[in-house]
């Protein structure tokens, strides 16, 4: 019953569910990412995406095209927060040195802020319980539409990543 009431609830219209639980969701607020001047905020926005998306896959068969389309999302979601801390850090005149401080800083962030956003979506999914099922879920759904929303922002630091891999700023380390 709980996988079905999980499933009938992810596969409506996420314009929907974000009308749930007056829009509450993980994120702090409702703007466009690229909007968030605070880089570490961004990041944190990015992170809850990812973690959204990894949670969201697993309502589906893992060879899903659904869940892994999701997977793909979360991975992507990953990268920006390692983008988004890049750009702010890049300016023309950046050595090789601080480049490389910059990219191996950055890569550890796209681990950990992921990884904690999901532990804590995690948490509040047990501490809610089965009584608060229904509240963990708008909450997702709500988190998901604003994820949604931002795919194209999630694009554009996908495609920032290419154009530093064409340019040899990144380094291949095998």
């Amino acid at each position: 019953m709980k996988i079905k009431l999980v499933l009938l609830i992810i596969l409506m219209p996420l314009t929907s569910l974000c009308n749930a639980n007056d829009g509450e969701s993980y994120h702090a607020t409702n703007k466009k990412f690229l909007e968030i001047k605070d880089v570490n905020h961004q990041a944190q926005a990015w992170g809850i995406c990812s973690a959204v998306f990894k949670i969201t896959a697993t309502f589906f068969p893992e060879q899903n095209a659904q869940a892994r389309q999701l997977l793909d999302f979360a991975r992507g979601a990953e990268l920006a927060v390692i983008m988004t801390h890049v750009s702010d850090g890049l300016d023309k005149d950046i050595s090789p040195e601080r480049f490389s401080a910059l990219w191996s800083f950055s890569k550890q962030l796209g681990d950990s802020i992921p990884e904690a956003s999901l532990t804590g979506i995690q948490a509040d999914m047990e501490r809610l319980g089965k009584d608060g099922q229904e509240q963990f879920i708008n909450k997702l759904s709500a988190s998901m539409k604003i994820c949604s929303d931002n795919l194209k922002a999630q694009q554009s630091y996908i495609e920032l990543w290419r154009e530093l891999a064409k340019s040899g700023l990144l380094k291949n380390p095998h």
